[in-house]
């Protein structure tokens, strides 16, 4: 493995957020995300920078000094690169979305749940706090069909030679963290999750007859009360591996890491100076607009075939009404705003 654990794939001057690859445990960057034979693209590094222009990309490789399966010193590891860089880069305060593969997982849920169960401050407490959205390939949080969450931890193992004693924990991190994320909804700091199963059986064992099953399926996947779950594909080694940027599944999981990211896609083109015309906004259809970040003024022609007008302000000063729409008063308008002002502290 290479001594650089953490690399930056992208990073745009205007990054809104940060989205950290971190692969599946005993996993190397590549296998998880370009596969083994590596015939297909790193897409985190060659295409999804041009498809979330907004967003700075980071890969997370696993220091070959720490033991393959102590995810407890694998997630200290991952918060102290990732916190220096955030602090170098004085970007502490940006959002995170985190995704990862498999048994990867395991190192999300000793996060979170570290961080959320701390008082003092700490890489971990910094990083969790800022966690936005989480994107889970092929890692199972609950029993399904006649596998309990124990045994597919199990089989995940040893199809990557881990030592299974050494995740008798693991199990319990998985199944528990959905009390993880209850616990931050009910804080209003309420975190957005997908999580992608398999759509293959994947062989566990060499021969003619060799066994096959599928590791991760729905159920299995679903991690309960939370988050959507979407089927991809491919065997646990291939979820998470496209072909292209025209693979149906690579577009599905692009536009599901903008929602969780809360970021608009790649048509938006800049015309100079700061301004910038809009196609298509993720929320909804936006022609004919502009925005111009150095003197606060938003031209929108069509949104939801609405003719909108245009706005103007001064750094952020008073904005101008449309005459053409009437003024209406929005009693909600304070309780909203103290609502959001939660969820985003």
């Amino acid at each position: 493995m290479p001594e650089k654990t953490l690399e930056i794939f992208s990073k745009p001057e205007d990054a809104q957020v940060d989205i950290v690859f971190v692969p599946g445990l005993a996993e190397t960057m590549r296998q998880a995300w370009a596969g083994s034979q590596q015939k297909k693209p790193l897409w985190p590094q060659e295409l999804l920078g041009i498809d979330i222009p907004s967003a700075r990309i980071i890969a997370y490789e696993y220091d070959a000094s720490i033991d393959v399966a102590d995810y407890v010193e694998h997630a200290n590891d991952f918060c102290r690169r990732l916190s220096v860089l955030r602090n170098n880069t004085r970007t502490t305060e940006r959002p995170i979305v985190l995704v990862t593969h498999s048994l990867g997982g395991i190192v999300f849920a000793q996060l979170l749940g570290k961080g959320d169960g701390i008082i003092e401050k700490s890489p971990f407490k910094d990083l969790s706090k800022h966690i936005r959205g989480l994107a889970f390939f092929g890692t199972p949080f609950q029993n399904s069909g006649d596998l309990s969450l124990v045994e597919r931890v199990g089989k995940i193992a040893c199809l990557f030679e881990i030592p299974i004693q050494a995740l008798v924990n693991a199990s319990q991190l998985l199944s528990s963290f959905s009390e993880v994320l209850a616990k931050r909804a009910e804080e209003k700091r309420e975190i957005r999750v997908v999580s992608f199963y398999e759509g293959c059986d994947t062989c566990l064992s060499t021969g003619r007859n060799g066994e096959q099953n599928t590791l991760v399926d729905q159920t299995a996947a679903t991690i309960p009360n939370h988050g959507s779950v979407l089927a991809i594909e491919g065997d646990h080694f291939g979820i998470c591996t496209f072909k292209s940027k025209d693979d149906e599944y690579y577009k599905k999981v692009v536009q599901e890491l903008r929602n969780l990211a809360q970021v608009e896609g790649h048509n938006k083109a800049s015309t100079g100076n700061g301004i910038y015309n809009y196609g298509t906004w993720i929320e909804g259809n936006v022609t004919g607009g502009k925005h111009d970040n150095n003197q606060g003024q938003i031209n929108y022609g069509t949104i939801s075939n609405q003719n909108i007008g245009v706005r103007q302000g001064n750094q952020g000063g008073e904005k101008e009404r449309d005459p053409a729409r009437p003024k209406k008063e929005n009693p909600k308008k304070g309780k909203a705003s103290q609502f959001l002002q939660g969820i985003f502290k």
